[in-house]
């Protein structure tokens, strides 16, 4: 079994779970660095990285 499939659902959930209290938490709980919510930017960043590792895992398949 490929490992990067499970690997990029993990980033793509822990991503979407930490973008969404970013999103959702009160500013005075999540911190907030110059005005921008770092967990939410996290989050998407991680999304995105998920996703991506996801579509090489998927473009990339060994044939064995």
């Amino acid at each position: 079994m490929d490992l990067r499939i499970p690997v990029a659902a993990i980033f793509i959930l822990l991503g979407a779970i930490l973008a969404l209290y970013g999103w959702l938490a009160p500013q005075d709980v999540a911190p907030v660095d110059l005005g921008i919510r770092v967990n939410l930017l996290w989050g998407c960043l991680m999304c995105l990285f998920g996703v991506g590792l996801g579509t090489f895992a998927m473009l990339f398949r060994s044939r064995s």
